[in-house]
């Protein structure tokens, strides 16, 4: 795996990005007013959602303490504030049916003095993607699932809520410490993957992504993006370029992820531990037939791995299929799939790109697909069927992608890169734990 800048593209990054300073996402909220729908009722998204219960619906309570019945859902304060609006967080619910939460404010004796009643949707109400998408800037995807089966880097592939953002904040609060790095510098990477055979292209996928399993979790993603009667034989190499201009990412490093969690379990989605907790207790039963059941459960609810990093923006992937006699030692797989990219967009070439293209046109297929940006540009290079994007539309592409903080509906970003962590460490108990892993290695 190589990595090339494409430093001609390198003016493009800072336009239409917009700033952020890093106490925004310290508590994180959409702007939602809570939907009170009674009295003492309130409705809830089913994904990771942030809302504002306002001052005026807090009248009356100054001074009251705040009580949570339940595990998936976080207050900003443990006191009422005279003047200040209180700020929920509930984590995604990845059961079918509603679940419920109480809010309570009590007095000094701790007496009730008044209650709301949560009821967040189940995972019917919407769909795995459309959950994800709504969450998506508030997460950026870090602390979620990944099914490593699914087309890669899609958020057709994230699953339910691993780790519980709010939950880690708190812990980063109490322990005075700080595990959640977000980074909104734009920047522009340009990654080169190639394998002599279909074999190496899945390897260096796999090890792009930080997985370490069976290649083969790979292939949803590279016979969508080369024919498979290519990959059939020996006669082809591979090379995919993917071009992204990063608008924000964050990172949190999985070793201390998987230390904290077993020192404060709570910082795991309270969804996540209940499943755990039922592989484990069938475990111990010797119940193979539940433990098998639950596992199953785990893996279609939660996803193979954890994403612990992940990069939001656009992303321009490039993927050509060449004939291994058309390649030499001076057309090198990695330099005609460069000059075939730079020929596509419309880039200027040098000589010796253009030297490698001439020599390889006729003895390569290629295709070129955009994630992020405007939907009108996305559209026309997805659709372009010829051998050169029409002028200006690359340029135009990337000038689009938008990442706005205030107003996330401006928000035109996707996941386009991301690290992963093999669920299964979060088992505590080693005999599920290893029965989990064996069953991705199956």
């Amino acid at each position: 795996m190589k990595n090339y800048p494409f430093i001609y593209l390198s003016c493009l990054l800072l336009i239409g990005t917009t700033a952020c300073q890093d106490e925004i996402f310290q508590a994180p909220v959409e702007g939602n007013e809570l939907p009170v729908v009674s009295e003492n009722e309130i409705l809830l998204k089913r994904e990771y959602s942030g809302y504002i219960l306002s001052a005026g619906k807090l009248e009356g309570l100054e001074g009251c303490r705040i009580r949570v019945k339940e595990g998936f859902v976080f207050v900003s304060d443990s006191i009422v504030r005279g003047g200040e609006p209180l700020t929920i967080e509930v984590e995604q619910n990845p059961y079918e049916e509603e679940r419920r939460s109480e809010v309570e404010f009590t007095d000094r004796e701790g007496t009730v003095v008044r209650s709301f009643s949560l009821r967040q949707a189940g995972s019917l109400s919407q769909t795995q993607g459309e959950a994800y998408s709504g969450a998506l800037q508030r997460s950026y995807g870090v602390g979620y699932g990944y099914d490593a089966f699914g087309e890669y880097a899609s958020y057709n592939s994230v699953r339910d809520q691993v780790v519980s953002l709010p939950a880690l904040r708190r812990y980063e609060r109490e322990s005075r410490t700080s595990c959640i790095v977000d980074d909104f510098a734009p920047d522009m990477e340009t990654t080169i993957i190639e394998g002599k055979d279909s074999e190496q292209l899945l390897k260096a996928f796999s090890a792009h992504a930080g997985l370490g399993l069976d290649v083969g979790f790979f292939q949803a993603h590279v016979r969508g993006t080369y024919s498979r009667s290519d990959l059939k034989t020996n006669a082809y190499s591979f090379c995919t370029i993917m071009n992204n201009y990063k608008a924000a990412s964050r990172h949190i490093d999985p070793y201390t992820l998987v230390e904290i969690a077993r020192e404060t379990p709570e910082i795991l989605t309270e969804g996540f531990r209940h499943i755990i907790n039922k592989i484990v207790e069938a475990q111990k039963k010797r119940d193979l037939g539940k433990v098998a059941e639950y596992t199953e459960e785990l893996l279609r609810t939660y996803g193979t791995h954890v994403i612990y990093h992940a990069d939001l923006g656009g992303k321009l992937e490039f993927c050509s299929t060449f004939e291994r006699a058309a390649l030499d030692s001076k057309t090198t797989l990695s330099v005609a799939a460069e000059a075939s990219f730079c020929n596509m967009c419309g880039f200027k070439m040098e000589e010796g790109q253009t030297t490698s293209y001439s020599q390889t046109a006729d003895r390569q297929s290629r295709s070129i697909s955009a994630r992020g940006g405007d939907v009108t540009y996305t559209t026309e290079i997805l659709n372009s069927d010829k051998d050169v994007l029409e002028s200006g539309l690359v340029d135009n592409w990337y000038k689009s992608i938008r990442l706005d903080f205030d107003d996330p509906k401006r928000s035109n970003v996707e996941l386009i890169d991301f690290k992963q962590f093999p669920i299964y460490e979060f088992i505590d108990d080693v005999e599920a734990r290893d029965f989990v892993a064996s069953q991705l290695d199956a």
